[in-house]
This record gives structure tokens, sequence and C-alpha cells, in this order.
């Protein structure tokens, strides 16, 4: 299994048509994916751990690398929807998300979103950033368990 067929196998646990704009493939490797550290944050010490350890992948859950990093403030409607089915009006909802977005917007165009691919691609590691998914996977089970 290669780093996109990871992603795409976390899209389809929840019905995702498409990946979301908060996860990719940030680095690929063009290896298969055998042996994975997964870290909910990275920094370049993770990396060079992964790689001590004989990882050949980095799987982060937090938006911290390539177009996962520079496009996380697309994904915040998803805010919207959430609030919406639970009974607070649209308006209301993009309102009480529109700083939040726009802070994000910004500060992702800001950061430093290649530092972690630079690492990766030195170390020859496979890096992917894999969030709403997993986040959507959570949300599921902690209603399901209090239902």
């Amino acid at each position: 299994m290669n780093a996109h067929e990871v992603l795409k196998v976390a899209d389809e646990m929840v019905g995702f048509g498409r990946t979301p704009d908060d996860s990719c493939v940030a680095h690929d490797a063009g290896h298969p994916v055998k042996k994975a550290l997964a870290c909910v944050n990275c920094e370049i010490g993770d990396l060079l751990l992964a790689q001590q350890r004989g990882c050949d992948t980095v799987l982060v859950h937090h938006p911290l690398a390539g177009s996962a990093r520079r496009n996380f403030h697309r994904v915040l409607g998803r805010m919207v929807e959430l609030m919406t089915e639970h009974g607070v009006s649209g308006e209301r909802a993009i309102q009480a998300t529109d700083r939040l977005r726009e802070k994000c917007r910004f500060n992702d165009q800001a950061s430093d979103w290649d530092h972690l691919v630079s690492g990766a691609r030195l170390l020859g590691l496979n890096l992917l950033n894999a969030h709403l998914a997993p986040d959507e996977l959570g949300r599921r089970a902690m209603g399901d368990a209090g239902a």
C-alpha cells in the first residue's frame, strides 16, 4: 500500500468522496508504507525518530505540512454543518466561525508549511496528514457511546 492509498482508506472509512483540504500526502517518497510512526503533532525530531526506529512513513494528525496546512481554513465549514445539525441557525453558525476561518486562512499562508516536507524528503520518508477523517471517526464513536 502506498501513501495515497493509506489516505484513501481513511477517507473511505467515513464515506468521504474525496480527501478533505486539511489532509494530504505531503511527501510521497515513492515506496510502500510498511512501518509508520503516527503522531498528533510532528516536528523534525519526530521524523528523525521515525527514521531511527526503522519507519518509512510518518502519519501526522494535525495539518502541519503541505497543502493540508495551507488549506486548513477551508474545512472549517464542517463546524458550521455540525452547529446547524444541533439547532444553531446557519447565519449564526457562519458568524461564529468567520473570525477563526480568517485567522486560519492568514496563518496558513504565513506559516512554514514546507518545513516538515523538506525534512521528510531529505530523510526519504513518506509524510501524510490525516485530519478530518479521524476526527469524524472519533465524533461518531463518541456520539454512539452517548446514545
